[in-house]
């Protein structure tokens, strides 16, 4: 039998002008094991790939360009070989949305080589795992978001490449809150006792890290803090400035799918009607999160999911509203919003969206 042909590796310079492709998967990450230099490594394989070609999974690094995203100094290969074996060991675990609250692990590198050619140049290729394919070449069944490298490569923090990344993520929404816990768990994942008071979490992390944002991106966010009495529940985040520009996708490539809410600011609805009519049908469903559906289909989700929503969402919009159905109606919404990101984290293409969502709901997966 003949041997299946491997492609070469690709071979790039560190180019900030590229576009990186994420799969939600990995932005939904319990946990992130990566240092700062590890994500930066992370999202230049991302950025060097073609997500749509699964052969083609193998990025080589000149040995100078991968210090430089790692912040070190240069050092011998054999050294070197150590923090390239620490990336390809760490462990990631991404959202399994086929077992109740359950996740699956994964080794996104399985394969590290290091080559010196006849110039004396020293190359180190990284070649992902089988199973990783499913969240770098898969992006178009688990939903996406797309960034210019350019954005991260400044940041000098972690948490400031996470943020960013969240606030890419929602800026559609223009002004919006979020609670505390989520913020510091969800989104920063410093779950360390130190940052539980807003105080030391602000100090330390959100202010540096919007400041950062705000000098080396191309978003520009205010925040404040809203409290409840004298606690800090909230994190309030309006956009300021919106200089996102990413190239359109070639005509060779298949349609994105919820264009609108991974990466490109244009509406679904050219009638303002449309929209008015899924706010009246529950408050909650004019964000553009629900516009893959129907209004028929959203009825149904609807009345799906009425019985199944979080009470505590609901008390805490009602405290805010005093208004008891639109309280429910906000918490209905917001619980098919999690089956919707439920479906987007799924490790294998979804053929079919509303099917499975509505299954989600209809049998409250978490």
């Amino acid at each position: 039998m003949a041997k299946k042909k491997v492609k070469p590796p690709i071979v790039n310079g560190l180019d900030d002008t590229y576009i990186v492709e994420k799969s939600r998967p990995l932005m939904l990450m319990k946990e992130v094991p990566f240092a700062l230099g590890e994500l930066k490594v992370l999202d230049t394989y991302l950025s060097r790939i073609n997500a749509r070609d699964p052969e083609a999974s193998t990025v080589r690094f000149s040995k100078e360009e991968y210090e430089d995203l790692m912040g070190i100094e240069r050092m011998r290969p054999e050294r070197l070989d150590k923090y390239v074996t620490a990336l390809q060991g760490k462990v990631v675990k991404v959202p399994d949305t086929t077992a109740r609250n359950g996740w699956r692990n994964y080794n996104l590198f399985d394969e590290t080589g290091f080559e010196q050619d006849e110039n004396g140049q020293w190359w180190i290729d990284l070649i992902c795992t089988e199973k990783a394919k499913n969240l770098f070449f898969n992006i178009e069944g688990v939903g996406y978001i797309r960034y210019q490298l350019k954005n991260v490569l400044p940041l000098t923090s972690k948490y400031s490449v996470l943020l960013y990344i969240y606030l890419l993520d929602n800026r559609f929404r223009k002004s919006w809150e979020i609670s505390l816990d989520e913020l510091r768990q969800a989104v920063l994942r410093c779950t360390e006792p130190f940052y539980d008071e807003y105080k030391y979490l602000n100090q330390r992390i959100l202010k540096k890290s919007i400041e950062e944002i705000n000098s080396k991106t191309d978003l520009t966010f205010e925040y404040e803090p809203v409290r409840l009495g004298r606690k800090v529940v909230k994190i309030k985040f309006n956009l300021v400035k919106d200089e996102v520009v990413l190239s359109e996708p070639s005509a060779s490539e298949p349609p994105k799918l919820l264009a609108d809410e991974f990466g490109k600011q244009t509406s679904l609805f050219d009638n303002e009607g449309e929209s008015e009519a899924r706010s009246e049908l529950c408050c909650g469903f004019e964000d553009e999160i629900f516009q893959e559906f129907t209004l028929e289909q959203l009825q149904e989700l609807k009345d799906l999911a009425w019985a199944n929503a979080d009470p505590d969402v609901e008390e805490r919009h009602y405290s805010i509203l005093h208004n008891r159905l639109v309280a429910r109606q906000y918490a209905v919404s917001e619980y098919i919003r999690q089956k919707i990101r439920y479906c987007n984290a799924y490790p294998d293409p979804v053929p079919h969206r509303y099917k499975f969502i509505k299954k989600a709901v209809a049998e409250d997966w978490r």
